[in-house]
């Protein structure tokens, strides 16, 4: 059956896109809103946001470094969406000026800068945690140091100390969600290091507001199971913890009978090569739950290469890194849940686009 034959043509109301910036809690006058001609704002999957604003100011007064409203240093303010409802985007700090004068004498201005998340990228720092510290009582710990508030959600406590050597403590924080499987993100100034991010799921539909996709379905380097291998040190003892593909609806109408039995050829009992991972983690995981985590994690990072996409929808405020997506009009690519993973919105003089990279959640 031909899906995107099923869906109706759709007309897309009109609407004006708009944008609105504030310098210092304060909105920028009509004249220096209408200077900015572009604006993008790119987030990415436990990374900082960034934003860039293109500007027409060819006296350069904007940047002027007394008084200029959009000087290095000044907190900005980004909300985006269309005229008479726009949400807020993200809130950061101008990081960069950059000015080019060309041949004929036009003038490009363009100001950037990132998120809260990226103060955790100017220094390199060593500490330690105790024993029985969990992930998530060092983030809330750390958080303070580049924002205001945080919202964590609760890890089990490690069984040996945990450090930061000689990272960044952005560094240390991704660290800290790759191993929990956990996305980290700024909103505001709240800093969020939570396994999914909460909201309703955004559509994305083939002849209605999808504009452009790409999908890669690979088998390559997946296995039904990961098999971590430690020492429990508080007992001395060898532990063992596995995490397996769970057979969820979802994945088994991902793939075909053939590419069931490359990924989990072994765990049902068909002998396939490959489809086991085993890792050997003295010195990483102290216990049989750390084991587990790690095994979980593992799991994770390879499931999260097996179906992946990217493409463009109709301008969208609401579709963010880690927005759950509904596919429409796309065969198999429409069966489950896809999860953002860096997504640019950019108004200009064309109009409002959303370019997004995503993965399904299997």
């Amino acid at each position: 059956m031909d899906l995107a034959g099923a869906l109706p043509p759709f007309a897309e109301p009109v609407r004006t896109p708009a944008f609105g910036v504030l310098v210092e809690g304060i909105p920028l006058p009509p004249a220096a809103l209408g200077a900015i001609h572009a604006v993008t704002v790119t987030q990415q999957e436990n990374a900082p946001a960034d934003f860039k604003l293109q500007v027409h100011d060819p006296n350069l007064l904007l940047i002027e470094a007394a008084d200029g409203l959009l000087a290095e240093g000044r907190r900005i303010e980004i909300a985006m969406g269309y005229a008479g409802a726009l949400l807020p985007m993200m809130e950061g700090a101008i990081d960069a000026i950059d000015v080019s004068l060309d041949e004929d004498g036009g003038l490009a201005l363009s100001v950037e800068g990132f998120d809260g998340l990226h103060a955790g990228t100017r220094a390199t720092g060593s500490r330690s945690f105790p024993d029985n510290t969990s992930d998530s009582a060092i983030v809330r710990r750390i958080a303070p140091e580049l924002l205001p508030t945080a919202v964590v959600a609760e890890t089990v406590p490690r069984a040996t100390a945990s450090r930061q050597d000689a990272q960044t403590t952005l560094a240390f924080l991704q660290q800290l969600a790759q191993d929990n499987d956990f996305q980290l993100w700024a909103e505001g100034r709240t800093l969020f290091f939570l396994p999914l991010r909460p909201g309703p799921a955004v559509v994305f539909a083939r002849r209605r507001n999808l504009i452009a996709f790409s999908a890669r379905l690979s088998t390559a380097g997946q296995v039904g199971e990961v098999e971590v291998r430690t020492r429990d040190v508080a007992r001395d003892q060898a532990v063992t913890a596995t995490a397996s593909v769970g057979l969820s609806a979802d994945f088994l109408g991902a793939l075909s009978a053939t590419g069931l039995v490359q990924v989990l050829g072994q765990a049902l009992g068909l002998g396939a090569a490959g489809s086991k991972l085993v890792v050997h983690a003295e010195g990483r995981a102290a216990n049989i739950q750390e084991a587990q985590t790690l095994a979980d994690s593992t799991l994770a990072a390879r499931r999260r290469q097996l179906l992946t996409a990217h493409g463009s929808v109709i301008g969208d405020p609401q579709v963010r890194v880690g927005s759950i997506v509904t596919l429409l009009g796309m065969g198999r690519f429409s069966l489950g849940l896809w999860t953002i993973q860096r997504v640019t919105h950019r108004i200009d003089q064309s109009g409002y686009r959303t370019d997004f990279t995503m993965r399904q959640i299997l």
